[in-house]
Order: structure tokens, then C-alpha cells, then sequence
């Protein structure tokens, strides 16, 4: 068996295994949400408004946004600060782990979602809850936070903070969704080749020989190589030969798959 860098690729006669190491993929998934909405959401008249969903999300990763339904009354200059908690208990505890301020400008009188994206994403793991606060510095209960009376999300409660945490009666939930960024491990590509057996074909290929500690079979494909013959052309290039090739991925783990 050869086994060759990619710079040498060509220079792999009756057997290539070339092995390259792939990017981290990152992917955003919208993982939890709650939608319904039949009322809005203020506080406590001279207090400071503070509201908070509690969260449990699905999927281990990085938090990179929330988006959440605010909308206000009169005119306000407070703006609303959007920011993520831990929890304990089923409350936030603690202080931000991101944050990001919404400007009074960029909330209008119909409730509608406000994107809050973090430059500095929390990491959130799956199972573990946390909160979602949003607070303005307003006491004339100027801003609310779209919800239900009628239904509550079942992964959290809802709670409001007057010198101390508190639950809204139950059922009630706000308006919100929650993105969350995951990332592939750094996988392994093996791409293979073999020259074709007697039979012309790639069926009956005998892989044993290169399944590279994998244990699969199969998934070649005939193509031509210029690494299968030695012959060099009157123009000094490898006249090159048929061959059967396939690829070999890994993406952490000891699991391998077969490129299609």
C-alpha cells in the first residue's frame, strides 16, 4: 500500500490514498420558540420593567441570537436591553452573559419581532436551561412584551423581577426564538483508488486490502487516473489508466461513511 501526500498524488503508482483534513462546518438552527400571543406583557407601574423566559434549548452550541415581540406605547427614549442569563431553580440568576440594547426607534406601536444578535454568543448546551430578560430602565410601563394567558412553553416559565424573582401566573409565555450555531468536528477525507480489475468493472472489487480500518466495502466508481500507469507520453506526461475510486469520510468519532 502507498500512502501519499496530495502534492504527490501522481506519483501514486497501482495504489492512491491521499488524506486531507477538512474545514469545521458551522451551521444556525432556530431551536426553541414559543408563538402564541394574545396579550402583551408590561410590569409594575414606577418600577422598572424586567421580564424573562425561561429557556431549555434542544442542541448544544453557540446562542448567536433571540428574537423576541416587543412593542410600545406613547414615546419613550428608554430604549429595551435583551440580554441572556444562567438559571437556577428554574430563575435567572446571575448576571448577563450577552446583552445587546434596543434602541426606543427600532420598536414600533404594532408588537413585532426584534432580532437580537450576540457579538459574543453564550454557549448553551442542551438540557440546561437559561433566561431570556428583557428590561428597560422605563417605570411607566411604556414597553411590553408580546405573550399568552391561554398556553405557557413547555420547556420554561415565565417570571418577572421585583426585588426578587417571581413567576407569572400559569399558563403564560412571551414571544420569542432562539438560534443556535453548532460546529462539525474537523472530519478526515481518504479518497482511495485501486486500478480496475479484470473484469473491466468496479463491481466486483476486492477492497478488503484498502478499507483502511473502516470496514466498508463498495462505493467505487471508474474513472480515469493518471497515477495507474508508469508509461510516460513523448510530451513527458503519464499516459495514466482506469481506475476505481471512492471517498472516506470521517467527522470525529470511529464511525467512517462513503462519499456519494
Amino acid at each position: 500500500m502507498k500512502i501519499c501526500v496530495k502534492s504527490l498524488w501522481v506519483a501514486c503508482i497501482a495504489l492512491g490514498v491521499v488524506m486531507s483534513t477538512g474545514s469545521a462546518q458551522a451551521a444556525t438552527t432556530l431551536d426553541q420558540s414559543f408563538e402564541l400571543s394574545n396579550t402583551c406583557y408590561t410590569g409594575l407601574r414606577g418600577q422598572s420593567e424586567v421580564n424573562a423566559q425561561m429557556v431549555t434549548p434542544g442542541i448544544t452550541g453557540a446562542l448567536t441570537s433571540v428574537q423576541v415581540s416587543l412593542a410600545k406605547f406613547n414615546t419613550p427614549a428608554d430604549g429595551v436591553t435583551v440580554s441572556i442569563r444562567a438559571a437556577a431553580a428554574g430563575k435567572p440568576t446571575g448576571s448577563d452573559l450577552a446583552s445587546v440594547f434596543i434602541p426606543d426607534s427600532a420598536i414600533s406601536f404594532a408588537a413585532s419581532m426584534i432580532t437580537a444578535a450576540f457579538t459574543s454568543p453564550p454557549s448553551v448546551t442542551a438540557g440546561t436551561q437559561f433566561a431570556i430578560v428583557v428590561s428597560s430602565t422605563n417605570t411607566n410601563l411604556d414597553y411590553c412584551w408580546s405573550g399568552a394567558t391561554t398556553a405557557s412553553y413547555s420547556g420554561g416559565r415565565t417570571a418577572y423581577y421585583l426585588n426578587a424573582w417571581g413567576y407569572w401566573d400559569s399558563p403564560s409565555g412571551f414571544v420569542f426564538r432562539t438560534y443556535v450555531t453548532t460546529q462539525d468536528a474537523q472530519w478526515t477525507t481518504i479518497l482511495q483508488g485501486l486500478p480496475v480489475s479484470a473484469t473491466g468493472t468496479c463491481d466486483a472489487l476486492d477492497d478488503k486490502a484498502v478499507a483502511y480500518g473502516t470496514g466498508l466495502s463498495g462505493g467505487w466508481k471508474r474513472s480515469w487516473e493518471p497515477w495507474v500507469n508508469t508509461t510516460i507520453g513523448a510530451n513527458g506526461q503519464r499516459i495514466g489508466g482506469w481506475a476505481c475510486t471512492r471517498t472516506l469520510i470521517n467527522k470525529g468519532g470511529l464511525t467512517w461513511t462513503i462519499a456519494s
